[in-house]
């Protein structure tokens, strides 16, 4: 059963890391902009689908905060940044990260990483540095900070750094993910 993911539980870095990432697959295929769907899709997760028109007015209130420009076609529309928009993404893209936008990316990491097959345990710095918005140096310092309180682990893996989640890491994941569909 799919829930609604309540847009009001959806924290501003969380939305412009979502903008950001839809941005730059636009202009990987020279679309004239992002569609509110292409937000919707990288703000849906597991089990928690967004509604579209929360979607379209949050992104209508970075148009009119001067964030978003809206270009309007087949009756579809479409977001681009505008200078200060720009502006805005990069100052959150070197922003500190927060447990609170933290943990619930690697929430939907790790229920991604079930879905796909992969380590139940690992995490992926630059899998979640996309899913922030942020650089990889980033999250390679909280995932630093978050192993001295032992809820990730730092390993070495085929003379590669590996992390992986702990028992106890995994149980504030679980909360995270459960108040993010809450």
């Amino acid at each position: 059963m799919i829930v609604q993911r309540p847009m009001s539980a959806v924290p501003d870095p969380a939305l412009w890391a979502a903008i950001t990432d839809a941005a730059s697959a636009a202009g990987h295929y020279r679309n004239p902009g992002i569609t509110t769907r292409a937000v919707a899709r990288r703000l849906t997760i597991p089990g928690a689908a967004v509604d579209l028109a929360e979607i379209e007015e949050r992104l209508s209130g970075l148009y009119r905060a001067g964030l978003l420009a809206r270009l309007m076609g087949a009756g579809v529309s479409r977001w681009r940044f505008t200078s200060a928009g720009a502006a805005h993404a990069a100052e959150l893209r070197g922003r500190e990260l927060t447990d609170a936008e933290a943990w619930p990316a690697v929430s939907t990491h790790l229920a991604d990483r079930a879905l796909l097959g992969g380590h139940p345990d690992g995490l992926s710095p630059a899998a979640l540095a996309r899913a922030l918005a942020v650089d990889t140096g980033q999250v390679l310092a909280w995932l630093a900070a978050q192993a001295r309180l032992g809820l990730v682990e730092g390993r070495t893996a085929h003379d590669r750094p590996a992390w992986l989640i702990t028992p106890a890491g995994r149980a504030v994941a679980v909360r995270a993910g459960e108040l993010v569909c809450a």
